[in-house]
């Protein structure tokens, strides 16, 4: 696997972006200095450290969104700051920050990592030996960066909207590594922009496909993309790059047997996975385990008996069903990307393009990899987009269930009128989310902005 530098790691440590008792990003400035990595190889040993830049062991990718969703619900919290804080969460109340949680400051240290990367390497003129590791590495920073902002943006800002994104504000967009660059947030149409920009230009630097699945390469750059553009709703775009991205790699699991499944679940680094990254779990773990977390029950029985999916993605708890399906391979939740979503992206952006049979094959595609194969595979058929693009969403659910797609496509698919109210029982009290409540955007947290008054919060 990747090899780490301790010593680098070490010395980015001194920065106090994980230590120093400080672990939200763009908060205080720290006073220690930094030994700078100067060669190629230093500077891939940073974008492979493993647990800042793809969460391994702590996780990466915010997991708000995929705790305020509605996969989900839980059985009981535990009396304790942390149990009211997730209880909290879990509501939508606003005061969640009594404990430590890292959906912010998370993303942002790798995204540190990614600008130091990027700002050394303008002082380095590669031979020409070097160039193509000199452009792996500043595309993989590039992807990064990219992929840290488009997550963020899932959670910090308001869902796109053409009609006010170059008015309301989007996240701060830290694009070099110096700690005393002025800090304010961006527009969310320059926040897209930015996003769009990065990824390609590392598309065009990254190579087909790595070795390594916690390395960017221009398949993962394209799939990305396609994501991007499908929460802004720009269909055209999604599907293009959505293409793009299956020209290159396309492959899926055969549910039935494949040997990347195992009797507890998926192997890590599956066949499917085109880059691996996982969810926050620190903080909000609680919320997923086992023993409190049940599946929503008409989720999970819209599943047909002879989907497997039904039996490999859960375990049953007496009391309902867990989920065990992580392409992590762990209890995990994993936040990558693969195949199966580039397939369903592409059906969807064909279905509301009008392209029916396109949008029904990638469907059907994938669906036979999935259905038991001792029976026959029941066709999917529509007579109108409208009708296939129904059930697309009702696959993509139940395809992406816990990899944290949940929460922007409720933004997105409320923004598109499907008025998806989400409602919890807690001790007796109900509590709702409405559709494109100003809740969907969470607040940014308070010791981010005391340390930063020129930033704004959230609207609510």
């Amino acid at each position: 696997m990747k090899k780490k530098n301790l010593l680098l790691t070490l010395s980015l440590i001194l920065l106090g972006f994980c230590s120093c008792n400080k672990s939200n990003f763009l908060d205080k400035k720290p006073d220690e200095k930094l030994i700078l990595p100067k060669t190629l190889p230093e500077l891939q040993s940073i974008l492979d450290n493993n647990q800042v830049m793809n969460g391994a062991g702590t996780g990466i990718n915010p997991s708000f969104g995929e705790a305020a969703a509605d996969n989900f619900y839980v059985t009981g919290f535990i009396p304790t700051p942390q149990g009211e804080a997730l209880k909290k969460l879990y509501v939508w109340d606003d005061n969640i920050y009594d404990i430590q949680f890292y959906d912010w400051s998370f993303p942002y240290k790798a995204i540190f990592y990614a600008n130091i990367v990027l700002d050394e390497l303008k002082n380095i003129s590669p031979l020409a030996s070097e160039l193509e590791a000199y452009d792996n590495i500043k595309g993989s920073a590039l992807f990064f960066r990219s992929e840290m902002f488009q997550q963020l943006a899932q959670i910090f800002c308001p869902p796109y909207d053409p009609s006010n994104a170059e008015s309301n504000y989007g996240i701060v967009l830290k694009l070099k590594s110096d700690i005393n660059e002025s800090i304010q947030r961006a527009t969310i149409e320059q926040t897209y922009r930015q996003i769009i920009t990065d990824l390609r230009n590392a598309a065009m630097l990254l190579p087909n496909t790595t070795q390594y699945k916690t390395r960017p390469s221009k398949a993962a750059a394209f799939a990305l993309l396609g994501r991007t553009y499908l929460v802004m709703r720009n269909y055209d775009s999604a599907k293009y790059y959505s293409n793009n991205c299956l020209k290159i790699y396309s492959e899926l699991m055969d549910y039935n047997g494949d040997p990347d499944i195992n009797y507890s679940g998926f192997k890590q680094y599956n066949r499917e996975v085109i880059f691996h990254s996982i969810l926050v779990s620190q903080s909000v773990s609680p919320l997923f385990n086992a023993g409190f977390m049940r599946v929503d029950s008409n989720l999970y029985n819209s599943y047909d008996l002879d989907d497997l999916r039904r039996e490999i993605y859960f375990s049953d708890q007496g009391n309902g069903k867990s989920f065990r399906g992580s392409y992590d391979g762990s209890s995990f939740l994993f936040g990558g990307i693969a195949t199966d979503e580039v397939f369903l992206m592409r059906a969807e952006a064909n279905a509301r393009l009008g392209n029916l049979n396109e949008a029904l094959d990638d469907l059907n595609h994938l669906m036979r990899m999935r259905w038991r194969n001792t029976v026959p595979y029941p066709e999917i058929n529509a007579s109108t987009p409208t009708e296939a693009l129904n059930k697309i969403l009702n696959e993509r659910r139940k395809e992406l269930i816990f990899r944290g797609l949940r929460w922007p496509d409720l933004r997105r698919l409320n923004k598109e009128g499907a008025q998806i109210y989400i409602k919890r029982l807690v001790n007796g009290e109900t509590f709702a989310l409405l559709p494109n409540s100003p809740k969907y955007t969470f607040l940014i947290p308070p010791e981010v902005i005391s340390f930063n008054p020129n930033i704004p919060q959230n609207i609510r």
